[in-house]
């Protein structure tokens, strides 16, 4: 990823959160007052919206519901010049600056000038200490966020549209604003936060949105390094949890206030980031984090909370707007933050990988991948990744054949196949039988839990690479056998370096295919040391020897299932599979068994191979290397019998 890339994911989500609002505009042009599924419009919800997207979009500002929705705000303006919550609701401050920050976008003086009179007159409160800043109204006691919104408000009014104001209101304007920013600075505890009314009683919202006003009026974040400090160690997972306040008002009711934390500290967060105090790794978590919150253009405040509330799209709106415009003049150290974090994931991905590998995974699969992972030579290490290639496909194929064999699961498409090419399988022939049964098999499940084959057949990001495209499980295993026809046989040897980049290369895909396959990874694989059939118990106990990844150990197995050791006077064993989550065991036999190499004197994994003209079996052993010819062709009839297919 680089940081073009993820601004066309940001505005991915401005798009959708934009044409969400749109679907919640009601018939007189305002947007539903708090809840997504009201009836009744609302005056704050209405503002914020119109305001951020004319902030971020202003060619919004000639579409047909854009106007419709000024209209609203306008329609509904007091005749104290102020803004209620709803129409025809007590003017209050809030509510106020946002209505004149919408209308600034259509230069609406005579509104903007009614407004800011009450914000200024409001300031001066009537029944409790002024402390310089403003309350919801003037009837209540000055609170951080509702000075927040009214100097920014007039800030943003005296920067763009001077000429609308006299030269006293100026002054008086600018006196406002200095004197509730004073306060505000002012009230910060020695921790570094703030109260919701600039008392003892901090709250990490206040406390962010303390820092958004104050930085926007010049205030500079290294000189509030607590701040940042104390912001950080409430962090649940790079998010916060939402704020709930009750407010007790002067005349009597209770208001219950819930505040979207997590969007006030990432602004916060934006600011610091500006002067490398928030770093941007710390940065860009947030927004994967926020970015949970987002989904079908809905925003929840929090993780716990509910998304059926319209007042969280325009804040999320507007904070991720702000965050593309860091990464957008930050874009060099962004690009370096971003590669930087692709190589460690990528690492952190393989190293995951291979722990499954030596610890998880099937002994065949895991022995190659170590002679694979510690050969230096690349031209062996090539051959050895060809060979892992083929010991998962088969290993693969082999359990999904044992498993519809053993649940009687008869399949026409699989019978031709296995007909026409039993006597001498292409590693082609395998991939054939894995795309057939994983794709029209209905108990193939059993054997997959808690994985499912529509989980393992669809497509898929890269493991290691997601910006790769998205590919299904046909296309991996068709990339596979096309890799192994070209490079290998007579006339394919290539030069070291040519081996050496291909097997970089390929990694990614390799991973990919051993993911694509992690019920391998959960199940066990194992034969039988001894039993001890238990005539009156609940089921016969198995000594049995587990090969999973590269640790081999003992271990004892109750089931009612009757199991076999193998064949003791030819030295072989039975192979088993089996699925812990489903309880699901199947026998592997004769497609993959445990026997005596007489070459190299010890015991391998040897893998179904090929019929000779003499019918004896053929059987290779990845480990070494090494070839057994057995007569066993009629266990083999045997078993595919069960399922109505003749060899």
């Amino acid at each position: 990823m680089n940081s073009q890339i993820l601004v066309d994911q940001i505005n991915s989500n401005i798009d959708s959160l934009i044409l969400n609002l749109k679907n919640h505009q009601l018939e007189d042009g305002g947007f539903k007052g708090y809840h997504l599924f009201d009836k009744i419009s609302g005056i704050w919800s209405t503002t914020e919206i119109l305001h951020v997207l004319l902030k971020s979009n202003p060619d919004l500002i000639s579409k047909d519901w854009i106007n419709k929705s000024a209209k609203y705000i306008l329609k509904n303006q007091n005749s104290d010049g102020g803004w209620g919550f709803r129409s025809n609701g007590k003017s209050i401050i809030d509510i106020t600056a946002w209505a004149c920050l919408a209308l600034s976008h259509f230069k609406e003086k005579e509104a903007i000038i009614k407004g800011v009179d009450f914000i200024l007159n409001a300031r001066v409160n009537i029944v409790g200490e002024d402390k310089g800043g403003w309350g919801l109204t003037s009837f209540e006691p000055d609170r951080i966020y509702s000075s927040w919104i009214a100097a920014n408000c007039l800030k943003r009014l005296l920067t763009n549209f001077e000429n609308f104001f006299s030269e006293s209101k100026k002054k008086e304007i600018y006196k406002a604003i200095n004197e509730s920013q004073s306060w505000i600075i002012n009230a910060k505890l020695e921790n570094g936060s703030w109260s919701p009314l600039g008392d003892e009683c901090s709250t990490i919202t206040s406390s962010a949105i303390a820092l958004i006003s104050i930085f926007s009026h010049g205030e500079d974040p290294r000189n509030y390094r607590s701040s940042f400090e104390y912001i950080k160690s409430e962090e649940i997972n790079n998010l916060w949890l939402l704020d709930r306040e009750v407010v007790i008002t002067q005349e009597g009711y209770e208001l219950t206030q819930e505040w979207f934390t997590s969007i006030y500290c990432f602004r916060a967060y934006i600011f610091f980031a500006e002067l490398e105090i928030c770093s941007i790794e710390k940065l860009h978590l947030t927004y994967l984090s926020l970015s949970s919150l987002l989904e079908n253009g809905k925003v929840k405040p929090s993780l716990e909370a509910s998304d059926d509330i319209i007042w969280t799209i325009p804040l999320l709106l507007e904070g991720i707007g702000k965050f593309k415009n860091f990464i957008t003049t930050h874009k060099r150290a962004y690009d370096d933050y971003l590669h930087q974090k692709e190589i460690h994931e990528k690492k952190k991905k393989k190293r995951e990988m291979e722990e499954l590998l030596k610890s998880s995974f099937p002994y065949p699969i895991s022995q190659v991948y170590a002679a694979f992972s510690q050969e230096i030579d690349y031209h062996r290490r090539f051959q050895f990744l060809i060979q892992l290639y083929e010991v998962i496909i088969k290993y693969t194929s082999i359990i999904a054949l044992s498993t519809i064999i053993a649940l009687n699961e008869e399949m026409p498409l699989l019978k031709v196949g296995i007909e026409n090419k039993f006597r001498k399988p292409s590693l082609g022939d395998f991939v054939a039988i894995i795309e057939a049964i994983f794709s029209q098999s209905n108990k193939i499940s059993l054997i997959l839990s808690p994985q499912t084959k529509e989980e393992l057949l669809k497509r898929q990001s890269n493991f290691i690479d997601n910006e790769s495209p998205k590919v299904n499980l046909n296309q991996i295993l068709s990339e596979i056998v096309s890799l192994r026809n070209s490079w290998t046989g007579h006339g394919a040897v290539r030069s070291v370096y040519e081996y050496k980049v291909e097997i970089e290369s390929q990694l990614p895909l390799l991973f990919t295919l051993l993911h694509r396959f992690k019920f391998l990874a959960k199940c066990n694989s194992f034969l039988i040391l001894s039993s001890d059939y238990n005539e009156f118990g609940d089921g016969d106990i198995y000594k049995i020897r587990v090969f999973n990844g590269l640790q081999i150990f003992d271990n004892d197995l109750e089931i009612q299932k009757r199991l076999s050791e193998g064949q003791r006077e030819n030295l072989i064993r039975y192979v088993y599979f089996h699925n812990t989550d489903s309880n699901t065991i199947v026998n592997l036999y004769p497609f993959i068994s445990h026997m005596f190499c007489s070459s190299c004197k010890k015991e391998r994994f040897f893998f179904y191979n090929g019929v000779k003209n003499n019918n004896l079996i053929v059987y290779l052993s990845f480990e070494c290397g090494h070839t057994i010819e057995y007569d066993n062709l009629e266990h083999f009839k045997k078993r595919f019998n069960a399922v109505k297919i003749q060899i």
